[in-house]
């Protein structure tokens, strides 16, 4: 559902740059609040433009005096939610280098960044952004997208129990844990909590061509000797191939 609202968002965006129309900066936000605050897992949203001059008016005196403009004059916002308030502040400058615009102009595709940790409303948080490309006659022409807050997946991760000891987690596309029943894990990469296991390593080099795995391993949580059970899937029109597992103890 995110990936869809992002696409959505960054095709409003597109379509107003093919189309030689100017983006009217108090619609734009009116937009960007209204996403928000329809979406309870969607922290933040945004855009990076490459012409960011040719989509927007210049900055004027009303402009000139709230957090929607650049240093360079560009309107681009950055909007999140803090304590159920909406937070306007400048986006970032445009550059190439960025994770959320270098990532989608290589896949050419919707692209996920790897998870991290970000305050919000003062408190850590693990979210991952969603950047989509945007073009005009073939050419890149920016990314837009959003931030989500990955807690709702720990969330129905850490509710899986399988008999009396058994448990689920989830990994994204570089083995990084976005969900387990031991919280202390999220954000860690598996093959260095497992130290290289070469059954890990297997299921996770499996998944990337979105074959399942089974292996026998005693289990992170209580050390019980367990069956472990991998199913990959693709997020929708990504190049991002996650890894669901599960585990029970085998006596069980």
């Amino acid at each position: 559902q995110a990936i869809a609202v992002a696409q959505s968002f960054a095709g409003r965006i597109q379509s107003a740059a093919i189309n030689n129309q100017t983006i009217n900066p108090q619609e734009m936000v009116d937009l960007e609040t209204s996403i928000l605050n329809t979406n309870e897992n969607i922290s933040s949203i945004w855009y990076s433009p490459k012409y960011g001059e040719k989509l927007t008016p210049p900055k004027d005196e009303f402009s000139a005096k709230i957090n929607w403009y650049d240093k360079d004059g560009i309107f681009h916002p950055f909007i999140s939610k803090s304590n159920g308030k909406i937070v306007i502040a400048p986006g970032s400058l445009y550059d190439e280098k960025l994770s959320w615009i270098k990532g989608p102009k290589e896949d050419k595709k919707t692209f996920i960044t790897k998870p991290y940790i970000w305050k919000v409303a003062g408190k850590d948080q693990l979210l991952l952004s969603i950047a989509v490309p945007m073009y005009q006659d073939g050419e890149f022409i920016g990314s837009a997208g959003i931030d989500y807050n990955l807690e709702v997946i720990s969330k129905l991760t850490s509710s899986i129990k399988l008999y009396e000891n058994g448990y689920a987690f989830i990994t994204d596309s570089n083995g990084i844990i976005l969900g387990h029943p031991e919280k202390d894990l999220q954000n860690k990469n598996l093959l260095e909590v497992e130290n290289n296991d070469s059954d890990y390593k297997k299921m996770l080099e499996n998944s990337k061509n979105l074959k399942e795995y089974q292996f026998f391993k005693k289990s992170h949580t209580k050390s019980i000797e367990s069956t472990y059970y991998s199913f990959p899937f693709s997020l929708h029109n990504t190049n991002s191939k996650w890894t669901f597992v599960v585990t029970a103890p085998i006596d069980e």
